[in-house]
């Protein structure tokens, strides 16, 4: 697995074995033997191997490339330290089994391993979401206000805009999947599949799934906006019909050459930053220390090096940067933080009524409960 692409993946059939175990006076020496040459092919000396066994006896064997993001993320998924030449077996089971979080979820999710929820909660979301929707997939705006909403006083927006961003942002993705799985198993149920159909479908099912999220990411980021007052562009339209994702304190004031540069911000927004963070340093020509939004945890030290570099902070809410080391703090904000620098910023002289954006939404519009039916 690499950084800058989607998982690689093959099919084998593992063996476990002693290659002495017909030599009684040699000690045993153990060897995994595999039926494919994938792994010669795409892995390289240096590069950390992870073998989990699964229930029902398949195991997963992962290969990542040494010092990405990707195996920062499976060292902190499976808690354990790199110890040097050396091979560390580890339960996870009990009280050591992993901790379902969204950063946790985050990393399964892109190893293709679902997160489990109880059959009882299944069913009472899905009977939530057949009243609401008539289980069909609403559009992302519609789903993301649906969401705050549907969670009302259960998040503190004001108090806390780093813990209800994630909670946003968890509920609408286990809400999506359970409108998208009735539309998989409604779409199966019909038959008569061709082999380019379903990968066809499946394809279709992945787009889908990653436009959806970075759009319900911005749409919650952008109400938390709104509910503290900030004042922004979103998507505006800058140098070489470049459109980041949002401009503060607005693209009237961007484009007002008297209007002081260090007081205006830039944010991006991308759920997995991966290589594509770079997109970002050429959107806004004017703003030199730009910032970058994201999910992803755990991204690893050479590219938080690097973006320091480029003069790019990331974003990210409490419960992720716990995901990285502390040598890496100093490149990181907290979304709380980073709505404290521009409500600051507003405080400039220069903001002038000509350049204030439409006003936000009321604050209790964002966070009223539906109505139960």
């Amino acid at each position: 697995m690499t950084d800058e692409d989607d998982p690689q993946t093959a099919k084998a059939s593992l063996t476990w074995y002693d290659s002495r175990a017909n030599q009684p006076h040699r000690s045993a020496e153990f060897r995994l033997y595999y039926t494919t040459d994938f792994i010669q092919e795409h892995a390289q000396a240096g590069d950390m191997l992870f073998v989990a066994t699964r229930e029902g006896g398949s195991v997963l064997v992962i290969v990542a490339v040494a010092g990405s993001t990707t195996e920062s993320q499976l060292l902190h998924l499976f808690g354990v330290a790199v110890d040097e030449g050396r091979v560390t077996k580890k339960l996870i089971a009990g009280a050591d089994d992993i901790v379902l979080n969204a950063a946790t979820t985050y990393i399964l999710d892109n190893l293709g391993i679902a997160s489990v929820v109880s059959p009882t909660e299944t069913e009472s979301i899905r009977d939530m979401l057949s009243r609401e929707f008539n289980l069909i997939m609403p559009t992302t705006k519609v789903f993301s206000d649906f969401v705050r909403r549907y969670l009302g006083k259960e998040v503190s927006p004001l108090d806390d805009p780093d813990a209800a961003l994630m909670k946003y942002w968890q509920t609408e993705t286990l809400f999506f999947k359970t409108i998208e799985k009735v539309g998989i198993e409604q779409w199966l149920s019909e038959g008569n599949k061709t082999a380019e159909d379903f990968l066809k479908f499946s394809l279709s099912i992945h787009q889908t799934r990653k436009s959806r999220a970075g759009d319900a990411f911005e749409n919650h980021v952008e109400a938390l906006f709104q509910m503290h007052d900030v004042y922004y562009s979103r998507q505006p339209i800058t140098e070489h019909n470049n459109k980041p994702d949002f401009i503060f304190p607005s693209i009237n004031a961007y484009h007002d050459a008297t209007f002081p540069v260090d007081t205006l911000t830039m944010l991006a927004m991308k759920t997995t930053a991966k290589d594509r963070w770079r997109q970002a340093l050429a959107e806004a020509e004017r703003i030199n220390k730009k910032h970058l939004a994201t999910l992803e945890p755990s991204i690893s030290v050479k590219q938080t090096t690097q973006m320091q570099a480029r003069n790019l902070t990331l974003v990210v809410p409490t419960e992720i940067k716990a995901t990285y080391k502390p040598e890496q703090h100093s490149a990181l904000m907290t979304l709380t933080e980073f709505i404290q620098l521009v409500k600051e910023r507003q405080k400039s002289e220069f903001f002038t009524p000509n350049l204030i954006p439409i006003p936000a939404v009321p604050k209790k519009a964002a966070i009223s409960k539906p109505r139960k039916k």
